[in-house]
């Protein structure tokens, strides 16, 4: 409701120059006194329409050597004149430089965070790994998708995650390069979801770039209509990027080709339908999806054929104790509690003829 009722004022202003708007963050880019007739009429005709621009929240970013232009020409509005840039809806615009100290800060402050669920992960790895999946990781992953040319950046991200948050998460020392690529696939694929900021970087840029390239286009052309055939485009791109994310089954096959073999075979099982639900449902205590540290570590080795700690040498029964042994012993409370199961359920069955 609120973008109809700007459509008036960004009617008004047409032809001053090319203008964006986002809700109430309005934007314009032309040159320097075609911005100021458009920062002029939009401080008019705002108020009548309920939009009060407020110009010490207004950034005019320039070139280097335009600058001292549009300080004067602006002089006395109130609105800010930088040369280096400024952030832009999650995004950065301006210098190359800038926009690298921009996304520096912010790489350091998800460090920062990745370190802190490293520590929850010490007890509760369950509740950071889901953290880091279901919300953190969105974070970067956004920023990929506006800002180029940034994947040698987000190296710091790699490096945190590697040795702070997976092996917090997993019981285990950091993995390799192999073992990372395996956890960064999707849980459905045998993985962990925990993408390499890195190498993920270029790709969510070119299928961001393809999804909105026609509302790009009509943007730039100051369109004033949004016809079905934009629609329609998009849905036919948005396919195009569903296709290509699900041709990383290939890439799946190739990273499965350079594990050892028993780890293949725990793989390859955990591919099977509904095997990995555990792992992406969200740990709602009400429901019991929650998992206590060895609980969800354990579940982590059972997944990827690794050996439990705290397993115990010997069984009851006198044999050396391992999985596979845990699953057959007649003693272990795995076998009896089936076996007790079963009865359970022939005893309820009431007998009729040659049904014993």
């Amino acid at each position: 409701m609120y973008g109809l009722a700007t459509i008036p004022i960004i009617r008004k202003l047409d032809g001053l120059c090319k203008q964006v708007w986002y809700a109430d963050d309005s934007a314009a880019i032309g040159k320097i006194g075609q911005l100021h007739d458009w920062w002029n009429k939009l401080a008019a005709i705002g108020p009548a329409f309920g939009y009060f621009p407020n110009p010490s929240k207004t950034w005019l970013v320039t070139k280097q050597n335009h600058h001292d232009r549009a300080t004067n020409i602006f002089a006395g509005s109130g609105v800010n004149v930088t040369p280096e840039g400024r952030p832009y809806l999650g995004a950065a615009i301006g210098s190359r430089e800038y926009i690298a100290e921009y996304v520096n800060t912010k790489v350091q402050l998800w460090s920062s965070s990745i370190n802190t669920l490293s520590n929850i992960a010490k007890s509760q790895p369950h509740a950071a790994y889901s953290a880091i999946t279901h919300g953190l990781l969105s974070k970067w992953t956004y920023l990929s998708r506006v800002v180029p040319n940034l994947s040698h950046l987000l190296v710091p991200l790699d490096n945190t995650l590697r040795t702070k948050l997976i092996p917090a998460i997993t019981g285990r020392p950091p993995p390799n390069s192999v073992e990372c690529d395996l956890y960064a696939l999707l849980a459905r694929l045998s993985g962990l979801a925990i993408t390499i900021p890195s190498k993920l970087a270029d790709k969510e840029l070119h299928h961001s770039l393809t999804v909105t390239s026609s509302l790009t286009d009509h943007i730039l052309a100051q369109d004033n209509e949004y016809g079905y055939n934009i629609v329609r485009d998009q849905q036919l791109k948005k396919r195009e990027v569903s296709k290509d994310n699900r041709n990383r089954q290939e890439d799946t096959a190739s990273i499965h080709q350079q594990l050892p073999d028993g780890l293949q075979k725990a793989v390859e099982l955990s591919k099977t339908k509904g095997a990995s639900t555990w792992l992406t449902v969200l740990p709602l205590s009400e429901h019991g999806f929650t998992l206590h540290k060895s609980a969800f570590q354990d579940a982590l080795a059972l997944r990827y054929g690794w050996t439990p700690t705290r397993l115990p040498s010997k069984c009851n029964c006198g044999k050396n104790f391992n999985v596979e042994h845990a699953l057959s012993c007649a003693k272990g409370g795995f076998p009896r509690n089936v076996k007790a199961q079963r009865n359970k359920r022939y005893h309820s069955i009431p007998s009729h003829g040659s049904m014993q």
